[in-house]
């Protein structure tokens, strides 16, 4: 079986009402969250959210070089951790970022005494100043080529009965739910940007044959002159 560990602090019973409400697996025999999801309940004015992330993503922790995060190297650096998950995970309700009032990073261990793992989950309660009823995220968590973990990260936003599901990936690290989709930049029709290059074509050309025309022009004056 499995446990959970908050890292270098303790579960407060605001994260334990948190994983109440957001964790919907029947028992804790795997992530809290698992790879590559994440999920976020909106309730009143707070955003709680649970969100599993790569270590790979995160850098300036691997004293030992294996690519894992062991509890002693997150002891040291896990301030330094939090921070970067701060930078890559944002979230607003549309206009303004939320303020993080609660935030830990978790990571799962085993009963055989192994304290490495390849993810973090990230527990994070956000809070706006009215009721929030729309919520945009950024999750820059996607490892680089050729680094492990998981490149979809599936994202369900839960108001009330409704729910919304997006998919997110390197190239698609920002997502909108309950809010309307961002507007589409103009596209120019075909036929008008033809029309416009062989206008800049014929005007190319124009002015072309008039500097030649005139560099004649010189020619043959300074060859009278002579």
């Amino acid at each position: 079986m499995r446990k959970l560990s908050a890292l270098g602090s303790r579960l407060s019973a605001t994260a334990i009402a948190v994983a109440a409400l957001l964790v919907t697996a029947p028992a804790l025999d795997a992530h809290i969250m698992p790879e590559g999801q994440g999920s976020a309940n909106l309730v009143g004015k707070r955003a709680y959210m649970l969100l599993s992330i790569p270590v790979s993503v995160l850098s300036g922790f691997d004293d030992d070089g294996n690519g894992l995060l062991s509890l002693a190297e997150y002891r040291v650096h896990g301030r330094d951790m939090a921070e970067q998950v701060d930078r890559r995970v944002i979230v607003d309700n549309g206009s303004r970022p939320g303020k993080t009032i609660y935030q830990d990073l978790l990571v799962p261990h085993s009963d055989s005494g192994a304290t490495e793992t390849t993810s973090i989950t990230i527990m994070r309660i956000s809070e706006w100043d009215s009721t929030v009823t729309a919520l945009a995220l950024h999750a820059d968590v996607f490892p680089a080529r050729g680094k492990s973990g998981p490149h979809e990260l599936v994202f369900r936003t839960i108001r009330g009965d409704t729910a919304e599901v997006a998919i997110l990936n390197r190239a698609k690290a920002d997502a909108r739910f309950f809010l309307p989709p961002l507007p589409k930049q103009p596209v120019m029709p075909m036929g008008q940007a033809a029309l416009i290059l062989a206008g800049l074509t014929a005007a190319l050309l124009a002015a072309a044959v008039l500097v030649r025309r005139r560099a004649q022009s010189v020619a043959s004056s300074l060859s009278s002159a002579a």
